[in-house]
């Protein structure tokens, strides 16, 4: 039996044709295709065939569309027996795969083959392939099905077809088949017009076949095209093909990520090392393994850099932090990716599964570089290796990751110490050959007592350039007194003594913040952060001692880092030279910092938000306004989350509470909703271990909201319940108000269950009035707006909100003025006064801009489109659809694609 799906749905027996019914039975049929043999519930056909108005015998006429297909798909089975084609699977069907000759299946084969061939650089054989693959389609995929047109699995087969016609005149252009490679282009930008990869091929193909004037018209139209229909510019891929055209140079390659670390320019030797890296980069997985301070690192970063021309599609790199007490999340190391991807954080997923899903899927048909550095194990860097072959892993280790070397196929190398001769070539390039020269034995001595470990070498290499007048022969000296304190008994021995001796060079206000940095637990710390370690005013001018000295490393601009050795070296310190008070203090004194800078940060982010525990300060140094407020979360996000967790160790439940809620605000803008629920439930388990109810209620709440961003929707009503419950037991009706104003919000998000929605506002209102909370009462009475204008009920709502803005107004609060406005201007759309609900929005863009919420602003504008074009005026429409879409677009929130939509339809 043989199926097509790649246009009409189609069913042969041999060369007859199967009578497959109505539109329904081959609707049915197509998506039960689509599954690739998965099984797929009755609900999901439902509501891929009805939507949210399914009628009500919509089960039924599933059951009776499947009993027709099976007499279509099985003429001779048994009435009553058993299909061996179309199965029941639970509550559900499937097609077993095994039994048909489905064409789908075989196109998802050639696109595999032609991305395995395409990695592999053998053009030639992806154009066959993908000629192939596109000879099987017969028109738009599930062409007669209507109304599964928009269907997710529909328009992403629509999209990969579009997508293998464009790297089929890609492969075509790249064996110089430039007059196929022109038509396949053409076809394909005739398909796709805004499709900027697309046309930059095809100027491409154009130029090959010097047809330049055909590359500057395809170039002019599509830059107007993307200026009337999106109101934006070329992307740089597009602009660089023009600007090849003009200047007759090599057409450039689209830019990717590059986040390789600095090349070491003092970098010499490992030769043996390079040729193994050489030989084996066909591989998918390298594990260079080592001891600490071996070098790995740099190794693998000159390797990188020396080959990065074999992978034209970037790199990515990420230090895995593997033996810090805060190890690297590969969650988070996964977002990094994603977002160096330039993919949207809207978009980004929230779970890690979501996240390597998304990862793979980017990665696969790219020729991309991955450096994994300072991995603790397999488990670590397993999320982070790519799905599909072409990409190069190289991940570093002190340890042997026997795990990827079974399971994964990876090949293991292991770095060694440097001989005494690339030792000598080291200290020559960094102090030069006539000092060197000038004195042998130290340098034989210095090399002997450094153990042929890089970083010991280099330590002292910076020692002895920073003071040139020093006699190399003195720092043998210090070298050879050494300090049994700090000898491990391994490798690292003689490292601990080249430490020592830089420590001892140093100041003791540098020694002493040298010390206690030691205690910070996160990746890196900034410069205030440092500071309240030690409480000293001349912190910065420390830094910088350090920082010559080879004891910190600055990673960007007032931000610090210290080698694994190093903190171990300086922990052992503080341990034996500070006493417990002193450490003691010094946490507290970081914890202050980071608690009260947050509570800065989140009422500079959001003015009228209610932050636990003491006020904070009024002025905090480099965050005066919502941005750099904004900028110090993001910065500090790591360390906030390694400081809240040592809080939580150390038993510090006030704070712990006092600095998750200080925090809230910026996950909830950021979408870091998984770090929103994480430090919540800290919060609430502080709350609880205090025994503090109205902080336990405040815990309860926050972790609702989280729940809530993450669809959890259980979750948060049981929370917001057991909010609801400590609120009327403490008696805190300022709480339950803003708790019944949050089952509001819920009850809408969850089920559309406005009524119900409406009476959770009205209860607030009523207890807002009571206490004479006059922001509540505006927040509920525009909430009442919403809801009842949703219900259809406009002019009860216009009312609710005419009595909003009258307390809006008075307390001047310009963003809580705007949303209502927006609400205004729904109900008088809805009434059919088009003027009233232009005047409205156009009000609320200006004070939503005003109040710097671009989000809910861009909303304003798409549906100020959307009245517009009802009222007849396409060209306001288009003006307001596009305004949104860039502002949407700045945000990488993906109702951008909603509006753009809108603009394509008129």
């Amino acid at each position: 039996m043989r199926m097509q799906v790649l246009g009409p749905v189609r069913v042969w027996h041999g060369d007859e044709p199967a009578d497959l019914g109505s539109t329904g039975e081959r609707a049915v049929l197509g998506l039960l295709a689509l599954a690739a043999g998965q099984s797929v519930s009755r609900a999901e056909l439902v509501d891929a065939l009805w939507g949210s108005q399914p009628p009500p015998t919509a089960r039924n006429i599933i059951q009776t569309r499947i009993k027709r297909l099976r007499r279509a798909l099985e003429p001779r089975r048994p009435s009553y027996g058993p299909s061996g084609v179309l199965l029941t699977v639970g509550d559900g069907y499937a097609l077993d795969a095994s039994t048909i000759d489905l064409d789908l299946s075989r196109f998802r084969e050639l696109l595999a083959e032609a991305a395995t061939a395409r990695q592999r650089g053998d053009f030639a054989r992806v154009a066959v392939l993908l000629s192939d693959a596109l000879g099987l389609g017969q028109g738009e995929p599930l062409a007669d099905t209507p109304a599964l047109a928009d269907h997710p699995k529909v328009t992403t087969l629509v999209e990969q077809r579009r997508t293998a016609r464009v790297q089929y005149g890609e492969a075509l252009l790249a064996v110089d088949a430039v007059a196929e490679a022109t038509t396949a282009l053409e076809e394909a930008v005739a398909d796709q017009p805004l499709d900027e990869a697309a046309v930059a091929l095809l100027i491409r193909a154009y130029r090959a076949a010097g047809q330049r004037a055909r590359a500057f018209a395809a170039y002019h139209a599509t830059r107007d095209r993307l200026a009337e229909e999106l109101g934006i510019d070329p992307g740089p891929d597009l602009a660089g093909v023009h600007a090849a055209l003009l200047t007759e140079e090599p057409d450039p390659s689209p830019a990717g990520p590059a986040q390789l670390p600095s090349d070491l320019a003092t970098f010499v030797g490992r030769v043996d090392d390079l040729r193994q890296l050489d030989k084996h980069q066909a591989a998918a997985v390298v594990c260079v393994g080592g001891t600490a301070g071996v070098g790995k690192t740099t190794l693998v970063t000159h390797w990188a850099h020396r080959m990065s021309q074999h992978f034209p599609d970037g790199q990515l790199f990420a230090d895995l932090r593997g033996f810090d007490e805060q190890g690297a999340d590969p969650g988070d190391v996964l977002r990094g990716f994603l977002e160096a991807l330039r993919v949207p954080a809207a978009r980004i997923p929230s779970t890690v599964d979501g996240r390597v899903s998304l990862y793979r899927g980017m990665l696969a048909g790219r020729r991309m570089l991955v450096v994994l550095d300072n991995a603790r194990d397999a488990e670590q860097v397993r999320p982070l290796l790519p799905g599909s072959p072409g990409c190069l892993v190289l991940a570093t280790s002190r340890n042997q990751l026997t795990g990827l070397v079974a399971a994964n196929g990876a090949y293991p190398m292991r770095l060694d110490l440097l001989p005494a001769s690339e030792a000598r070539q080291l200290l020559e390039r960094r102090l030069g050959t006539e000092r060197i020269a000038g004195e042998p034995q130290p340098v034989t001595e210095i090399i002997e007592r450094c153990a042929g470990l890089p970083l010991a070498l280099a330590v002292v290499a910076a020692r002895a350039a920073t003071y040139p007048d020093f006699r190399l022969g003195a720092i043998a000296a210090e070298l050879r007194s050494g300090l049994d304190t700090f000898a491990s008994g391994d490798d690292a021995t003689d490292l601990w003594t080249v430490f020592s001796a830089s420590y001892r060079a140093i100041g003791p206000s540098e020694q002493r913040l040298f010390r206690l940095m030691s205690l910070h637990p996160g990746p890196e710390i900034s410069a205030p952060a440092a500071a309240s370690l030690t409480g000293s005013p001349e912190t910065r001018r420390h830094l910088a001692e350090l920082t010559r000295g080879n004891l910190l490393s600055e990673h960007r601009p007032g931000r610090f880092g210290v080698h694994d050795l190093l903190r171990a070296y300086a922990s052992d310190l503080t341990r034996t030279t500070d006493s417990d008070d002193e450490r003691r203090a010094a946490r507290q004194r970081m914890l202050a910092y980071y608690r009260d800078t947050a509570r800065t940060a989140g009422r500079l982010v959001d003015p009228h938000r209610s932050l636990a525990g003491e006020t904070a300060p009024a002025t905090v140094e480099g965050i005066a306004d919502a941005e750099q407020a904004v900028a110090w979360f993001t910065a500090e996000r790591p360390a906030l989350l390694a400081v809240l967790a040592a809080a939580e160790r150390d038993g510090l439940h006030s704070d712990v509470h006092d600095l998750a809620h200080a925090m809230a605000i910026f996950f909830q803008r950021r979408g870091y909703y998984r770090d929103l629920a994480d430090t919540q439930a800290a919060a609430l388990r502080a709350a609880t271990r205090l025994g503090d109810p109205v902080a336990q209620a405040r815990s309860h709440r926050g972790l609702s909201a989280a729940y809530h961003r993450l669809r959890r929707f259980d979750e948060s009503q049981d929370h917001l319940r057991q909010a609801l419950d400590l609120a009327h037991e403490i008696g805190d009706t300022r709480d339950i108000a803003y708790i019944h104003l949050a089952f509001s919000t819920l009850l809408e998000s969850h089920g559309h269950r406005y009524a119900e929605a409406v009476e959770h506002s009205r209860l607030a209102l009523g207890l807002f009035e009571e206490i004479g909370e006059r922001t509540g009462q505006a927040r509920a009475l525009n909430s009442i707006g919403w809801m009842r204008s949703q219900l259809g009920e406009h002019r009860a709502a216009l009312a609710a909100c005419e009595r909003a803005l009258v307390v809006l107004e008075e307390i001047g609060d310009r963003h809580g003025q705007g949303m209502t406005w927006d609400t205004i201007g729904h109900a008088r759309h809805q009434l059919g006064d088009h003027e009233g609900a232009v005047a409205s929005y156009r009000r609320a863009v200006d004070l939503l801009r005003a109040a710097g919420d671009r989000y809910i602003g861009a909303e304003a504008l798409s549906r100020l489109g959307d009245v517009h074009a009802e009222a007849g005026d396409p060209d306001a429409a288009q003006t307001a659809w596009r305004d949104a879409v860039a502002v949407l677009d700045d945000l990488g929130h993906p109702a951008a694609d909603g509006v753009r939509a809108k603009l394509r339809r008129r």
